[in-house]
């Protein structure tokens, strides 16, 4: 399967015949956004597209990535017992199973090209029950489940460079790999082993203790891997793990029927990339935004980009333990003007920001904050005040703090909240992360970069003075550019009253896929996961910025006081229309109500302008 996530998750759930779409962070953006298979079983993304390998009906189809409409349901057809597939540029690798006359040992690699061409369909014969199939350079590694090996093969001549890779395995199933590593799933050992590409072992059982595991993908440093459960009807669900083993979300997605396989958007060639983004943003900016344009801008698929990523955009995981990546929403129409909503201190003229940028699609939340702890803080001396202990509150909280445990593992999450949006926090904390963030994560600096905090203590002795450093990347909004995401219009250059793309008050709900929804007036009576109202987003795709928690903003309101947006969980929904400015507190102060969403600004680069690209010829050719 494909190795490299950006933001979106598909998922092949055969018992019910169809290919369901979620985010990675566990949000469902389309249960069902294919259906009418025969017997699923195998998925790969590329560009804009889906390969669906159809078991059943032996064939391969291809479908909209964003849509789900058919392009080719028989792209490749006449297959005899496929089983699963990988996509290497514009060649499809298929795996044939084998037959049962024989025990499944004349099972067989394929290859075909992406418009239905055959290449060799006997381009690797002789296996043993084979299962699952990754690509790396000039290599195919193929997983054997009868044998219980990992073959290598050359993936131009079919020739063998070690038909026993790797051996002693346990049902393998799935398999992904990463720069110089495979990681492989061993149904009847319910685990997870990490080897190199030349067969060493890293981690026989990385991660253990899954329920009938099979297909697995690779984003940064997370793994993703579907849990059947009950191998025979499910129910069954993804899982999230770091690539050194840790638990991330062992249920992130619930309630599947009988998953496979999974796939994520891989990565598309920086030159191609680059050279659509120049001619595209160019088609762009010639031509307005409609409402269509709006709603597909938020749920194109792209590639992931080294400074930003994804749904459209993606901060790269760090190499430590503490990676977090970081989903945005592209801001464009530049020069846009302000609002004339007089706010209720008597304020007006909100909203104009004259270039692009991104917003965080959703607030930042306890995992990604609990990492940055862990990341900054592995020794839980706590001296810039980062962690305090309400955050550590059975009931708002989700993050404690156990100073038994190991270094870099201190600051532990609650799992019921790890989703939920991090609160308690001052200002001059998110300010930390942002410089965590804009420095490259890992051992990057939290008082340089994006801000310049002075002191080294918790709050910094020039506290007033504190203004965005000419040159950042990743930044906490400012006020223009949090109210422009939240209400701005591009279709009509005029903005809403609230931050759901309406001028109706949004019903106070538990979360739902319902439109125009939010967490506030105290109807859940707590938080809830960011994502958790997935028909709901700002007109540029941004998630509760309504409810849920306010969002502190760059503003220097008076005297030392800065600003908030956007409502909270247990506030009415006054407080999240585009007219109410009045939530404002000292940059200490650190409460149950507020968090905090992240913005960035891309460096002038090639796979920036591909990412607008891709966005703007996606609406181009919509429009045309």
């Amino acid at each position: 399967m494909p190795d490299t996530a950006l933001g979106q998750i598909y998922v092949v759930e055969a018992g019910n015949f169809r290919i369901g779409e979620y985010t990675t962070s566990g949000a469902t953006m389309n249960a069902a956004l294919v259906t009418g298979f025969n017997f699923p079983d195998g998925i790969a993304v590329s560009g804009g597209n889906l390969w669906v390998l159809d078991d059943f009906a032996g064939r391969i189809g291809e479908y909209n990535a964003t849509t789900g409409a058919v392009v080719n349901a028989s792209v490749v057809s006449g297959l005899i017992a496929p089983v699963g597939f990988a996509l290497s540029g514009s060649n499809l690798f298929v795996v044939n199973a084998g037959t049962r006359a024989s025990n499944f040992t004349d099972g067989s690699i394929g290859e075909y090209t992406t418009s239905g061409a055959t290449v060799n369909a006997s381009l690797v014969s002789g296996l043993n029950s084979p299962e699952d199939i990754a690509v790396s350079g000039s290599n195919l590694f193929v997983t054997n489940s009868g044998g219980g090996t990992i073959g290598e093969y050359n993936a131009t001549t079919g020739a063998t460079v070690n038909a026993a890779l790797i051996t002693g395995l346990a049902t393998p199933r799935g398999i992904a790999v990463s720069g110089g590593n495979l990681f492989v799933s061993n149904r009847d050992s319910g685990s997870i082993g990490e080897y190199t590409t030349s067969g060493a072992t890293v981690n026989a059982a990385l991660v253990t203790g899954i329920s009938s595991p099979w297909g697995i993908a690779v984003s940064g440093s997370k793994l993703f891997v579907v849990s059947q459960a009950d191998v025979n009807i499910g129910p069954g669900s993804i899982e999230e793990y770091t690539t050194s083993g840790a638990t991330v979300n062992a249920a992130l997605v619930s309630g599947l029927y009988n998953p496979n396989v999974i796939a994520v958007v891989p990565e598309p060639s920086t030159f191609a990339l680059a050279a659509l983004g120049f001619a595209a943003l160019a088609v762009w900016r010639l031509r307005r935004i409609t409402s269509t344009t709006s709603t597909v801008m938020n749920r194109i698929p792209t590639s992931t980009l080294l400074f930003c990523a994804i749904p459209l955009v993606v901060l790269p995981s760090s190499a430590a333990a503490g990676g977090v990546t970081i989903a945005w929403s592209p801001v464009g129409n530049p020069g846009n003007p302000a609002d004339t909503v007089v706010e209720t201190d008597g304020t007006t003229g909100y909203g104009s920001v004259p270039y692009s940028y991104n917003i965080g699609m959703y607030d930042v939340t306890n995992s990604q904050y609990a990492a940055f702890l862990n990341t900054k803080d592995p020794t839980g001396v706590n001296n810039l005040g980062l962690w305090n202990s309400n955050m550590a509150s059975a009931q708002f909280g989700g993050i404690s703090f156990n100073a038994g445990n190991t270094n870099g593992s201190k600051y532990v999450l609650t799992a019921a909240a790890q989703n939920h949006p991090v609160n308690f926090v001052t200002w001059y904390d998110t300010l930390r992360f942002a410089n965590w963030l804009n420095n490259g994560q890992g051992s990057g600096d939290t008082e340089s970069g994006a801000y310049t905090l002075l002191g080294g203590t918790s709050t910094p002795s020039n506290g007033l003075s504190i203004t965005r450093n000419a040159g950042a990347t990743v930044f906490l909004p400012n006020e223009n550019e949090w109210y422009k995401a939240a209400y701005y219009n591009p279709a009509t250059s005029s903005y809403y009253q609230h931050p759901t793309s309406n001028n109706t008050v949004p019903a106070a709900s538990g979360p739902t896929s319902a439109p125009n929804s939010a967490n506030y007036d105290d109807v859940v009576g707590n938080l809830t996961a960011v994502g958790a109202y997935s028909s709901t987003a700002s007109p540029y795709g941004a998630y509760d910025m309504g409810g849920n928690v306010f969002q502190w903003d760059e503003a220097l309101i008076s005297g030392s006081l800065r600003g908030l947006r956007g409502g909270s969980y247990d506030f009415n929904e006054s407080y999240q229309l585009s007219s109410t400015r009045s939530i404002i507190l000292d940059p200490t102060f650190f409460g149950v109500n507020d968090g905090f969403r992240v913005a960035m600004i891309p460096e002038p680069s090639t796979l920036i302008l591909a990412a607008y690209g891709f966005a703007a010829l996606t609406i181009w050719r919509l429009r045309r």
